[in-house]
């Protein structure tokens, strides 16, 4: 998932910690629209464009909001190159079978 803004239809470009957001409630939003919640997240990629311990920091204390329970989930962290924006982050959510 991107930093892509569903009221404006574009790609936001902002702070790391901004875009982290943006992320993470995209990501929030498809997990519950898809019956499950954030708590069912097994594994996430964060891939940062500009990977420094500031950034990390930055990124890393969004993160925690939304992942900071009693177990989060596994994650890796990639320094690499993003075209147009910062913040990219995939999570691998485990769905209850009804």
């Amino acid at each position: 998932m991107t930093p892509w803004d569903p009221t404006t239809g574009k790609i936001e470009r902002g702070t790391v910690t901004e875009q982290t957001r943006l992320v993470l409630e995209n990501i929030k939003r498809v997990v519950e629209g898809s019956g499950a919640n954030l708590a069912n997240t097994v594994s996430c990629r964060v891939y940062l464009s500009n990977l420094s311990p500031e950034t990390f920091k930055e990124m890393n204390a969004v993160y925690a909001e939304y992942f900071g329970g009693d177990h989060p989930p596994a994650r890796a962290t990639v320094g690499t190159q993003l075209l147009g924006f910062d913040v990219e982050i995939e999570c691998i959510v485990a769905l209850e079978d009804k």
